[in-house]
């Protein structure tokens, strides 16, 4: 059947069925053709002002479309934009509705990889799915993907290609305020994440973050939970072996921070930054000052309260180097180092006043709460005399005190001064323990410098490599910005 319409303009049909039956069809194609390139109704169009080779109007569907082959990718609808230029669409959908849908796809089967919609694209610089709202307000969406399966996902990006600086998901934000990805978990209770990234690369990260903006209160990651147990971002690197992150912060600024973390509740035992290892030879946190030269600091603590600490050790406290009190003279900041000993002592000092010969010296009871004194750990006492008359004095010891005396001149009278040295409580038998955790130490031992330095020469190449990785695809991606 061939239908034409001579008619240039107006509403003119080349060929035009009814059918006024429930089931019926106004016009019904046929192809019995079981091989080739074969359609049941084809349409043609050559107008360039808004032509369609079919058009479909019904109350509820303007076009069906049903495949009922069962071979991969057999379409209910396809549609194909053959010019080789131009915004050309294979398929368009709108919508007038306030809630409607310009497209929309359904997978109804309730099991096997579905999909809803499935989109590709072949080109080197081409978007498999580019979605756009291009209201200039309000909460718009250019993708809103939800999933209600108790183990499902609201957006899953993969790339499967197994080179290059490839990206699963990919966001990018032109507003001052904007944000290139936000994820919000707004469950208020639970184990809930903002953000839930993993690497199984053994020299992955679990989250890398880029701010490229050169000022300003940038954030190469930004992420926030309303649980009273959730995390705003948890970084997760699953690889058993290799130098791997769960989450890694970098910074090139001469004053930048490479990772800052601010608790902001003016109350209750906050934490900036936590860290945790489970490993038996791991650390909590682990700072490194690589540099050779300077006042580098691994770790560099402040508090600015009169009874705070810039670092404090619940538990043991170690360092293969000296330790020092810092204190201001007139050379500068002047080190004062700690005396050290092969067992765990306590003491104290004082002075006392020998009448007719003799002394009696009660410990401070506060002092004696720290240490423990018995017959097997008796206190000692050493006795400096003030006076000529206190020369040859001689100490009995106690458990709370002790007794002073002068057996040369029993009527001696005259100042002295003491020192008691007690042991710790609870840490009486300890006497040069060995520090296991100190076997990979390269201040003790120097031979382990060399693979030291081979690993951070390595990170530092690494992080140059990523840098120039970084700033190809940034270059890349801002070339093609401009032809979405």
């Amino acid at each position: 059947v061939r239908g034409q319409a001579v008619a240039t303009f107006g509403v003119a049909d080349g060929i035009r069925g009814e059918a006024a039956s429930s089931s019926g069809r106004g016009v019904y194609g046929v192809n019995t053709a079981t091989t080739g390139l074969a359609y049941g109704v084809y349409g043609l169009s050559s107008s360039t002002g808004g032509g369609a080779g079919v058009v479909g109007k019904a109350p509820e569907y303007g076009v069906i479309g049903e495949a009922l082959g069962t071979v991969d990718f057999s379409r209910g609808v396809w549609g194909y934009a053959s010019a080789t230029a131009g915004q050309t669409c294979g398929i368009y959908g709108e919508s007038g509705s306030t809630g409607g849908r310009g497209v929309y796809g359904r997978a109804s089967a309730t099991t096997g990889t579905t999909y809803g919609g499935r989109f590709e694209s072949a080109s080197t610089s081409g978007t498999g799915m580019y979605g756009h709202a291009s209201a200039g307000s309000g909460p718009t969406y250019g993708g809103s993907f939800t999933s209600a399966s108790t183990s499902g996902t609201g957006v899953f990006g993969y790339a499967s290609t197994t080179t290059g600086y490839t990206c699963g998901v990919y966001g990018l934000s032109a507003s001052a305020d904007g944000m290139g990805i936000c994820g919000l978990a707004s469950a208020t209770s639970g184990y809930t994440y903002g953000g839930w990234f993993e690497s199984s690369s053994g020299q992955g990260r679990g989250v890398y973050g880029h701010a490229s903006a050169g000022s300003g209160p940038t954030y190469g990651v930004y992420g926030e939970s309303d649980s009273t147990s959730g995390r705003g971002v948890e970084g997760v690197a699953n690889a058993t072996r290799g130098t791997t992150c769960g989450v890694y912060g970098l910074t090139y600024s001469c004053y930048g921070n490479g990772v800052e973390g601010v608790a902001s509740a003016d109350s209750g035992s906050t934490a900036g930054v936590r860290g945790l290892s489970l490993s038996p030879i791991g650390f909590g946190v682990l700072g490194n000052a690589t540099s050779t030269l300077g006042p580098a600091a691994g770790v560099y603590g402040i508090s600015y309260s009169t009874s705070g600490y810039g670092v404090y050790s619940s538990g043991n406290f170690a360092a293969s180097g000296t330790k020092s009190c810092v204190v201001k003279t007139s050379q500068g900041p002047t080190l004062m180092y700690c005396q050290e000993s092969p067992e765990n002592w306590f003491e104290d000092f004082g002075e006392g006043q020998l009448v007719n010969g003799r002394a009696h010296i009660e410990l401070d009871p506060v002092f004696l709460e720290t240490v423990t004194v018995d017959a097997d750990h008796p206190m000692q006492v050493f006795l400096q005399p003030y006076d000529e008359q206190c020369v040859g004095l001689a100490a009995k010891r106690g458990m709370t005190g002790f007794d002073v005396a002068n057996p040369l001149d029993p009527s001696a009278s005259g100042g002295f001064g003491y020192r008691v040295v007690a042991k710790r409580k609870g840490f009486e038998e300890k006497r040069l323990d060995v520090c296991e955790a100190a076997r990979t130490d390269s201040y003790l031992y120097p031979e382990l410098r060399e693979r030291e330095l081979q690993e951070l020469e390595a990170a530092r190449s690494r992080v140059e490599q990523e840098r120039a990785w970084t700033e190809e695809a940034r270059e890349e991606r801002a070339a093609s910005e401009p032809q979405r």
